[in-house]
């Protein structure tokens, strides 16, 4: 399994005289949650098929797939955990964050049907 987070953001799983192998970096943690609550909501949807991710060297493009129909459900930024809305492509930089991985809710508060809230 490819590791998705820079290697400086490490969580210990275990007691710090056991061996390096069970260092888990805690973007994999997180986004697994999040991406498990995404799939929760998903299969509620009818129209959602499944939830697919293009793993970039900074991004993390989340796809939802329909009637093989792919659309862009968020992306969620590596280096920190936002959840930002944008274009197939990349990301709208000059957009702001729509939540974190890292929190409480694991950012599935600022996610809906179709992804990414927009901000009121």
């Amino acid at each position: 399994m490819a590791l998705l987070a820079p290697p400086q953001m490490e969580w210990r799983l275990f007691h710090e005289e056991e061996d390096m192998h069970n260092v888990v970096p805690a973007f994999d943690i997180a986004f697994a949650t999040f991406f498990q609550g995404l799939e929760q909501l998903a299969s509620n949807d009818p129209e959602t098929v499944r939830l697919e991710m293009d793993v970039g060297p900074r991004y993390i493009r989340v796809v939802r797939v329909y009637n093989d129909r792919r659309s862009l459900h968020c992306f969620v930024d590596r280096t920190n955990g936002e959840i930002l809305r944008g274009g197939w492509k990349q990301p709208r930089h000059t957009q702001k964050s729509r939540g974190n991985i890292f929190n409480a809710d694991n950012g599935l508060g600022a996610i809906g049907k179709y992804g990414a809230a927009y901000l009121r």
